[in-house]
């Protein structure tokens, strides 16, 4: 947290949480008190904002968002979708437009995906939800796995589209570095 704020005093420091990978095993008011857990350690610590990240089941995501919003402070939501013929779903098979309309409805300060390809079917999701969801979108794609890693400018080429298609909050998950942030950065500034 410390390092957060003297890296950037500007911005506000999210603290993170992921899947539990409990889902469908563990009761929700399980899940529930395990995120608690680690959210209220998060406030406790100074954050601005909780996220709850890399959802692929919505009964999970339900159960997290409740614990973050337990804190007081902003949650956002985001899933890891998987790619069904063109179509973004979670794994456990809402379609991705319902996961973002669920979680907005329940209450995240902002909704969207992480850790999925940024093409066109993560697009469309955002332009979809742009027209249903009322909360800001959010989009944190991959940038690829080792080995097959996107270059900075075709990350923030596409981090355009995705801006374009809705999303007003950016950033980059697995493969995405500083080259790529700062690609995307500059391209935002343009």
């Amino acid at each position: 947290m410390a390092l957060a704020r003297r890296a950037a005093p500007w911005a506000r420091v999210a603290g993170a949480v992921g899947p539990t990978l409990l889902a469908g095993v563990a009761a929700p008011a399980e899940l529930r008190e395990r995120y608690a857990e680690a959210y209220h350690a998060l406030a406790a610590a100074g954050v601005d904002l909780v996220w709850t990240e890399s959802h692929w089941d919505l009964a999970e995501a339900r159960a997290a968002l409740a614990a973050a919003r337990d804190t007081g402070l902003p949650a956002v939501a985001t899933f890891t979708f998987g790619d069904a013929g063109g179509i973004l779903a979670a794994s456990s098979g809402e379609p991705a437009l319902a996961c973002l309309e669920a979680v907005a409805a329940d209450g995240a300060a902002a909704v969207g995906a992480n850790c999925s390809l940024p093409g066109a079917p993560l697009a469309d999701l955002l332009a979809r939800a742009a027209q249903r969801v009322k909360v800001p979108l959010v989009a944190k794609p991959s940038a690829g796995l080792p080995g097959d890693i996107v270059p900075p400018e075709d990350f923030a080429a596409w981090m355009m589209e995705l801006v374009r298609a809705g999303a007003s909050w950016v950033g980059g998950c697995c493969g995405a570095g500083t080259a790529h942030l700062a690609a995307t950065e500059r391209a935002l500034r343009q």
